[in-house]
């Protein structure tokens, strides 16, 4: 598709002899601007003409090259920079018209967009034979909690939403935002994760779960909103600390398949699902723009899937680390957070690779003027 692309940009650029030598190499960075392959200045004009071209040659693209019959149009980045109107670059694509919908069904309001989103997802969803529940995610609820009561007489905690925008958006502005994937819901019922708050259910003193769910959850993102001016994280936090942060601090939750599913779910159930309605979660996460991706899914490659159409020039630092020099967006692929691992073992973990990862590229570090490392 790129050589397509290429070809159709050259008969402005004259650039082909250059761009042909990476043509096998593109496959897999569908996303990411011809700047990438190192071309400098030329690269953007080319960049320009061919993204031109892809709007007027996507037809035949399509009949081409798609064959499993997939949308693999380039996306340009809604957050690139150099001065050009991001959003005059971007192809139509799924997650491109996603992205625009949801900003003209909801504005700036970052809950509604998701709401937008996730009706399109059941929509297809109904329209593919599958009626179960689906999962509504988004931006962690901030407001009030409170204890309830369900008909069967067991009790659980739900929180309302309340200031998680303006919460989000100032941890924006320190590079603190922070969204985590997970793979899907084990529940019959497909609750409202924005809704939840760590607390165990069916205890109304407010106790907090000490399953290593929320235990995994609660320190990975205390250590990744804690990152000192030196680039370290602070040591593995305790429960109560790992729990308060998490009930407070501003935080995005996202699964992958957002259908309800069971105990587990299959990589390749997990790889189809994420192949099929992929495009929403990406669309989510281009819309919050969070500055760090938290991704439990590193036992596969779901995640990075689907990050790769939410984020701009995505590259591999290491197993743990991909992150994007045009987006400064970091992601720290750990395990999930259910794992029959020690919380602690996966919690050093990703601060090692954290932390080698932030002594290469200082400038990732968060800014910390609020920062309440100890």
């Amino acid at each position: 598709m790129i050589e397509t692309i290429v070809k159709a940009a050259a008969e402005t650029a004259k650039k082909v002899a250059e761009v042909q030598k990476q043509v096998n190499e593109v496959r897999n960075e569908a996303n990411k601007p011809l700047e990438v392959f190192g071309l400098g200045e030329e690269a953007k004009q080319l960049e320009k003409a061919a993204v031109q071209s892809v709007l007027e040659i996507k037809d035949d693209i399509t009949k081409m090259l798609i064959g499993d019959g997939k949308d693999i149009t380039p996306e340009v980045s809604n957050r690139s920079s150099e001065g050009v109107n991001p959003e005059s670059l971007r192809p139509e694509t799924k997650v491109n018209q996603l992205v625009s919908e949801a900003r003209e069904q909801a504005g700036d309001d970052l809950q509604a967009q998701s709401d937008y989103i996730l009706s399109q997802y059941k929509e297809e969803a109904l329209g593919n034979g599958d009626t179960r529940p689906i999962a509504p995610d988004g931006l962690l609820n901030r407001g009030e909690i409170t204890y309830e009561q369900a008909p069967d007489g067991t009790g659980y905690w739900e929180r309302v939403s309340g200031g998680e925008q303006e919460k989000w958006k100032e941890a924006q502005s320190e590079g603190k935002a922070i969204a985590v994937l997970t793979k899907d819901q084990y529940d019959a019922t497909g609750y409202d994760l924005r809704g939840e708050t760590g607390r165990k259910n069916d205890s109304p003193i407010g106790q907090y779960d000490k399953g290593n769910f929320f235990r995994n959850l609660g320190a990975d993102t205390y250590g990744l909103s804690n990152i000192s001016p030196d680039g370290t994280l602070p040591e593995y936090p305790t429960q109560e600390q790992g729990a308060k942060h998490y009930e407070e601090a501003p935080i995005a939750r996202h699964n992958l398949k957002k259908q309800v599913g069971g105990s587990s779910i299959s990589p390749t159930e997990l790889k189809t699902s994420v192949e099929q309605y992929g495009d929403y979660t990406a669309a989510q996460l281009i819309l919050e723009n969070p500055n760090i991706i938290l991704d439990t899914t590193r036992a596969s490659d779901a995640g990075i899937s689907v990050l790769e159409k939410s984020i701009q020039g995505l590259q591999k630092f290491s197993e743990g680390i991909y992150y994007s020099d045009e987006t400064k967006q970091m992601v720290v692929r750990t395990y999930h957070p259910s794992a029959r691992m020690s919380p602690e073992k996966i919690y050093n973990t990703m601060k090692s690779e954290v932390e080698s990862f932030l002594k290469a590229h200082p400038d990732f570090v968060p800014h910390t003027e609020n920062n309440d490392n100890k």
